[in-house]
């Protein structure tokens, strides 16, 4: 225990470093190259630090400096850049949007109801399954077939993302779009996605795409072209995943990556099929859940989605 409060503090002394290094390089805007080994570094302290520390744990820990790491990147390779110290902490520490230009816009400062409702109501729903799951199944269940264990984990991962995505980050933008800071909601119904284009471009975790656009994505375009630019921010989105979910088990190793090169592929054949309409839902729909095992594989639903669920009861 002793240990692990040990490293805990160092894990956020790390953080606090990695923020005040971060603002001091961006500002005089290095090679791009340079400022990548933020998530390579904060990669390899979180891993050292909690190699032996649980599934859920070392998640948690590994996701929050390579974010915050990431916003590094995205802030060195931006064309608006954050020069007062202030509104850096406020995108370091508090904003999930990776986009800096929202501290350069001026915004009414007001109470936006529709943001606030909709984040309650799926707050609501989400916690709503999660108690569901948690005290009104058996945890064995989810070992009997693969069929009841996918069933249950598609409604766990449907939960926690009612709770996190649209929930509770839905509550951090209203709260700073409270005290006039121009954040948006990186969640945008994407169930009104009529292709993956829109689903990963306009609609699903903005944050994400614009880290990907801006870090990576644009750069390459100009040097090998659009397609094969887009594929690669695909395969750097398949590297991030496996620091979050395979890194975090220390197993399943590749299967995110072949999530994200299988993505990658069906926007490209996406793009060449449905050249005079949009695919449509279900071709959305298939398209995310069929490979979905290979994303959200066995051990990490075990280990850390089901951990997280019963976690403290016997």
């Amino acid at each position: 225990m002793e240990t692990t409060v040990t490293n805990i503090l160092v894990w956020c002394a790390f953080l606090v470093l990695q923020s005040l290094l971060g603002y001091l390089i961006v500002r005089k805007s290095p090679n791009q190259y340079l400022v990548w080994l933020f998530p390579l570094i904060s990669i390899l302290i979180a891993h050292s630090l909690f190699l032996s520390a649980p599934p859920l744990l070392r998640m948690i820990t590994l996701i929050i400096p390579l974010l915050h790491a990431m916003k590094i990147v995205v802030a060195n390779a931006h064309t608006s850049k954050i020069r007062h110290f202030d509104k850096w902490l406020v995108y370091y520490f508090l904003t999930v949007n990776m986009n800096p230009s929202i501290f350069h816009k001026d915004v009414e400062k007001r109470v936006d109801t529709k943001i606030l409702i909709s984040a309650v109501v799926h707050l609501l729903v989400g916690v709503s399954i999660f108690i569901f799951l948690r005290y009104f199944t058996d945890h064995s269940i989810i070992t009997r077939s693969k069929g009841l264990q996918w069933s249950y984990s598609l409604l766990a991962l449907f939960s926690l993302s009612l709770i996190l995505h649209f929930g509770l980050l839905s509550l951090n933008t209203f709260f700073l779009r409270r005290i006039g800071i121009a954040d948006y909601l990186i969640f945008k119904q994407p169930y009104k996605s009529k292709s993956l284009t829109v689903f990963w471009g306009r609609r699903w975790n903005l944050a994400f795409s614009e880290m990907t656009a801006t870090a990576v994505f644009k750069p390459l375009a100009r040097k090998f072209g659009v397609k094969w630019a887009s594929f690669i921010s695909f395969m750097v989105s398949g590297l991030l995943h496996e620091v979050a979910i395979s890194l975090s088990v220390l197993k399943g190793f590749g299967l995110p990556m072949l999530y994200f090169v299988i993505h990658g592929l069906l926007m490209e054949l996406e793009r060449h099929l449905f050249t005079k309409r949009q695919p449509g839902t279900i071709w959305v729909i298939a398209s995310l859940i069929i490979p979905l095992p290979l994303l959200f594989h066995t051990p990490f639903l075990t280990e850390v989605v089901w951990e997280l669920i019963y976690l403290g009861l016997p």
